[in-house]
C-alpha cells in the first residue's frame, strides 16, 4: 500500500494566488466607483432633507427660513458649499445670520465634495406660503471630487414654488 502525500503543490498555490489577485485587480476599481457615488447620493439627500426641513419650519413658524453655506455651522459664508451648511429663523429677512435668530440645523461635510453650482451661491429662503423668495430657480450641482469619478453627479433644484427635486446629470 502506497501513502500519497496530501496539500498542495507550490503550482497549485500560485495558481491560486495569481486568480485571487486578478479578482481583486477587478473588484477594487468597481468598488471606489459604487463608493463615490454612494458619497454623492447620501449628500444630495440630506441637503433635500435639510431643505425640505427649512420649507417645513418657514410654513409652520410662520416664518422665513433660509439656507446658507456654512464651514463652522455658526455663520454664513456664502460662496462654497463643499463643506457645509446651516437652517436659520431670518427674522428681519436680510439674508444674514444676526444675534438672536435661531439656527435650526447645521451640517459639516467629512467628506468634500466637488459642489459646482448653477445658481444659489448665497443660500434660500423660503417664504411662510413654503414657496422660494428667490427670483430665479436654484440650483446645486454635487460631484465626487476625485480625477476620474467626476460622471457621479447629482443636481438639486430649488424651484420658486418651493419644490425641491433631484436628479443625475452629467458632470459637463
Amino acid at each position: 500500500m502506497t501513502k500519497y502525500a496530501r496539500g498542495l503543490t507550490i503550482l497549485e498555490l500560485m495558481m491560486t494566488i495569481v486568480v485571487l489577485a486578478i479578482i481583486v485587480g477587478l473588484a477594487v476599481p468597481t468598488l471606489n466607483e459604487f463608493r463615490a457615488q454612494n458619497l454623492v447620493s447620501s449628500t444630495t439627500n440630506h441637503l433635500v432633507t435639510t431643505f425640505n426641513l427649512a420649507r417645513s419650519e418657514a410654513v409652520t413658524r410662520r416664518a422665513v427660513v433660509r439656507i446658507c453655506s456654512s464651514d463652522n455651522g455658526t455663520s454664513c459664508k456664502n460662496d462654497s458649499w463643499n463643506t457645509g451648511w446651516l437652517v436659520f429663523v431670518d427674522d428681519d429677512a436680510d439674508g444674514a445670520l444676526d444675534n438672536g435668530e435661531a439656527v435650526l440645523s447645521s451640517s459639516t461635510l467629512s467628506v468634500p465634495l466637488g459642489i459646482i453650482e448653477s445658481s444659489g451661491a448665497d443660500g434660500v429662503s423660503f417664504t411662510i406660503l413654503g414657496s422660494s423668495a428667490e427670483a430665479a430657480q436654484r440650483s446645486f450641482r454635487f460631484c465626487h471630487n476625485k480625477t476620474g469619478l467626476l460622471d457621479f453627479c447629482t443636481q438639486v433644484s430649488v424651484r420658486r414654488s418651493g419644490n425641491i427635486s433631484s436628479q443625475k446629470v452629467s458632470s459637463s
